[in-house]
């Protein structure tokens, strides 16, 4: 090289590796550079060697929760009698099942998020609006990963078979409500929630662009509870709500912390 000549390197860093993981607040991008002499040759100014920066990272995701059910009518009929059981049938012949899809949109993972039901539960111990008996949160397509809170599902273990002669225990005596209802409205879907209701938590990992998780939560309607001799509907308003908060470095396409509520 003459004197007076001059050449630079340009060096491209590609940060696509990182939207696989959405937890690392910044790059630490160092480089050095070494010369070689020749002859005469000399590096006169040895403080321009090097290059030292650390970049921040945003990551931003992106999820689609949709509801798998309709609104629905659930007939019932309540009766004025103690009655101890020991199957969920027993309750009621008639599910009510909420279900949910929830797909990763990218472009980064979600490392961490949560969903939350929050639903009408009881009024009192053993006065029962919806008995939450089943609950399944499964990946159907990618590697994410779905636990839930175990402690609010059938909390009085009863067996989740038909009725048995042979199947005494665990066992619970239902009640019939002594008082009329006071609301034909109870709604879960306010914050904070009513006392009468129960919020259900599952924890999901690692959803990645199209990744597929299937949330669904079987219910039964405790009759018993519902003693409305001047009303022809009671109303059950529930919520969902899809939140990666935990995620501390994931923000939505417009920059802000996302979270989908669906009642």
């Amino acid at each position: 090289m003459q004197r007076g000549d001059w050449c630079y390197f340009e060096f491209k860093l590609s940060y696509n590796q990182l939207s696989n993981l959405a937890n690392l607040p910044s790059v630490n991008v160092n480089i050095l550079t070494d010369t070689t002499k020749f002859g005469l040759s000399n590096d006169t100014n040895t403080a321009d060697n090097s290059f030292s920066r650390a970049i921040p990272v945003i990551y931003v995701a992106a999820a689609d929760v949709t509801s798998q059910v309709n609104q629905q009518n659930v007939p019932f009929n309540f009766t004025d009698t103690n009655i101890t059981i020991t199957s969920v049938e027993e309750i009621s012949d008639r599910d009510i099942p909420i279900d949910f899809e929830i797909k990763g949109k990218g472009h980064a993972v979600v490392p961490q998020s949560t969903v939350t039901l929050s639903y009408p539960n009881k009024l009192a111990d053993q006065m029962h609006l919806f008995y939450l008996y089943k609950v399944e949160c499964t990946t159907t397509k990618g590697n994410a990963r779905c636990l839930c809170d175990q402690s609010v599902i059938n909390p009085y273990q009863l067996s989740l078979n038909p009725p048995s002669a042979n199947v005494t225990s665990p066992n619970i005596t239902i009640l019939p409500n002594p008082v009329d209802l006071s609301a034909n409205v109870y709604d879960c879907s306010a914050s904070p929630n009513p006392m009468f209701c129960q919020s259900l938590e599952c924890n999901i990992t690692n959803l990645a662009q199209d990744d597929i998780v299937k949330f669904s939560a079987k219910f039964k309607l405790w009759s018993k509870t519902l003693r409305q001799p001047n009303k022809t509907q009671i109303n059950f308003i529930s919520k969902f709500l899809f939140s990666a908060n935990q995620s501390t470095y994931l923000v939505d396409s417009l920059g802000n912390p996302f979270l989908v509520t669906i009642h």
